[in-house]
């Protein structure tokens, strides 16, 4: 299952496998849609709902993360999330 999710993942441009969706306000928002939740055999690590949303941090980090790991120093990060709402 892991090597599903990284080879569904990893191995493509990220804007590829995510969708485009926006609030009430226009603010704009990223999500896996329900066929790449089930693609991707999330619900057999216990993820229970019909998509994911992305937050925009995320998708920021996530940019930021891949381009540091293609640099000649191949340099890495952690990204370490809280809960929305508590501060971190």
């Amino acid at each position: 299952m892991a090597n599903t999710l990284y080879n569904k993942l990893w191995t493509v441009d990220l804007d590829s496998v995510l969708d485009n969706t926006s609030d009430n306000s226009g603010k704009n928002f990223k999500y896996l849609s329900t066929e790449r939740v089930t693609e991707l055999q999330l619900p057999r690590m216990n993820y229970l709902e019909g998509v994911l949303l992305i937050r925009t941090e995320y998708h920021i980090v996530f940019e930021e993360l891949v381009s540091r790991a293609s640099s000649p120093s191949r340099g890495g990060g952690v990204v370490v999330t809280g809960q929305p709402g508590i501060g971190m």
